[in-house]
């Protein structure tokens, strides 16, 4: 899990399914990207609640301090010490029969705690990998760079997060993405029909990609440049895309977009030459469109 190595122990073999469905685009990675040292600890308990135990409410509630990280609700009492490496979870079985759930508020939310530890800096953004280039959208909203990290999937490209990247130190920086889950408007399924989408349950303004049905062959784990990619709304239907230096990009990232600065110095090791200003109008499928010409006529550099 990116670049970081792990190792996972459940009483449950729902959990194990749900983890080797997860984290199987990781099997992949090349040995010589696999982070020497001792791997992460996962351990992760399905015990069903005593009769005179109630549950906690349906939302996970979520606090760290001091480097701890420590989650309670929805069936689930979690917590993470990333700097000894190790997580611990307590699930209900209900938990652990609804696979999305167990996926993105369980697996991932542990894990991620435990590899951002390991020199992964997280940066909100969506990126793709088209014809061996990466691409990564940052904009002031999660919502419309993951619109197009997903739109250009559709069209072609291979997924490498819609949320959430990790920049990568070390003498070899790297972009890495867990293609994870895929959170957007409803919207989103009548722009794109025909990708794997779900309701979630309640009364939710959101649908959820299922990821793992677009096949492994779709999804990107790691790419050691990208071509930098700031996004903003515009008027009209139209988009617009204009060219940046990547002195330009970084600056304008950090001015409008909140980078902080450790963010803009990975980035500056991990853009290409160009970069770009995409000002997407009311139908993000005219900026996927546009992308996707720069693209075909090799014009990421």
């Amino acid at each position: 899990m990116l670049g970081v190595p792990f190792v996972f122990r459940t009483n449950s073999a729902e959990v194990i399914r749900a983890t080797e469905q997860v984290f199987g685009p990781w099997l992949g990675l090349p040995a010589a990207l696999v982070e020497p040292g001792a791997p992460g600890q996962v351990e992760i308990i399905v015990q069903a609640l005593a009769p005179d135990e109630l549950a906690l409410g349906g939302t996970l509630v979520t606090r760290s301090h001091a480097g701890a990280l420590m989650a309670a609700g929805g069936g689930c009492l979690l917590s993470a010490l990333p700097a000894s490496g190790r997580a611990l979870a307590f699930i209900t079985p209900e938990v652990a029969a609804d696979q999305p759930c167990l996926r993105r508020e369980v697996l991932e939310r542990v894990t991620l705690a435990l590899a951002g530890a390991r020199g992964r800096t997280p940066l909100h953004a969506g990126a793709v990998v088209w014809h061996g280039r990466g691409l990564l959208f940052v904009g002031s909203g999660v919502t419309l760079s993951a619109m197009l990290a997903v739109g250009c999937t559709r069209a072609g490209a291979a997924l490498l997060a819609a949320e959430v990247v990790h920049l990568g130190a070390g003498p070899s920086p790297m972009l890495w993405g867990h293609p994870g889950t895929a959170r957007l408007p409803l919207g989103a399924a009548r722009l794109f029909p025909d990708l794997p989408w779900r309701t979630l349950g309640g009364a939710s303004t959101l649908i959820e990609l299922d990821v793992a049905a677009l096949g492994v062959e779709r999804l990107a784990t790691h790419i050691p440049r990208a071509s930098l990619c700031l996004v903003e709304p515009a008027t009209g239907q139209a988009s617009h895309l204009e060219w940046l230096t990547c002195d330009e990009a970084l600056a304008l990232a950090a001015r409008t977009h909140e980078v902080d600065p450790g963010a803009s110095a990975l980035l500056a090791r991990l853009s290409g030459e160009n970069a770009y200003l995409l000002r997407v109008g009311a139908d993000p499928r005219t900026a996927v469109a546009l992308i996707g010409h720069l693209v075909e006529r090799g014009g990421l550099r």
